[in-house]
């Protein structure tokens, strides 16, 4: 009987760290990936305490995406709403710390800006805009190409209600 007992310990021990194993996996390859290769505008690179316990909106774009420069006003005024329930927006560009800052400053964009230090290609992004969203331990919870409508109230609670 005590071996029995002791053979189901240790089963359910090397179950549960199994699966602690697996989730850390799942926030091991874009969210790394970004951790590492991100810098902002003034060329420091990107800490990720700075967003512990946040979400993540990572918006991926570029100065010369037509959609992604349409849908930046909206995406600066759901950044409210969004921040407002413990998410953070970082807005992310391949391109040079030049060119992100001369069109940022040029329309009037006041969102927090990173640069991706390699191609976003890496990240598996083959086409912009992309966004991706990461809870609060760093695991991918939403991932969408193509436009969003961020002046919709629908889209943000989608967002709003991914799981954790």
């Amino acid at each position: 009987m005590l071996r029995s007992l002791f053979f189901l310990f240790l089963l359910s021990f090397i179950l549960s760290a199994c699966q602690k194993s697996s989730s850390e996996n799942i926030k091991s390859s874009e969210f790394r990936m970004l951790k590492d290769k991100l810098e902002d505008m003034e060329g420091n690179a990107f800490k990720l305490s700075d967003s512990e316990d946040q979400k993540l909106v990572v918006h991926f774009w570029a100065t010369w995406c037509k959609p992604c420069i349409e849908e930046l006003p909206a995406l600066e005024k759901a950044e409210l709403t969004l921040e407002q329930n413990n998410f953070r927006v970082l807005l992310v560009s391949e391109e040079t710390t030049e060119e992100i800052n001369d069109f940022l400053e040029k329309k009037k964009i006041d969102l927090e800006s990173f640069r991706y230090k390699e191609a976003l290609t890496n990240l598996k992004i083959y086409a912009l805009p992309t966004t991706f969203v990461f809870n609060e331990k760093g695991e991918k919870t939403f991932s969408k190409t193509g436009r969003i409508n961020w002046g919709s109230e629908e889209e943000i609670q989608e967002i709003l209600n991914l799981p954790k």
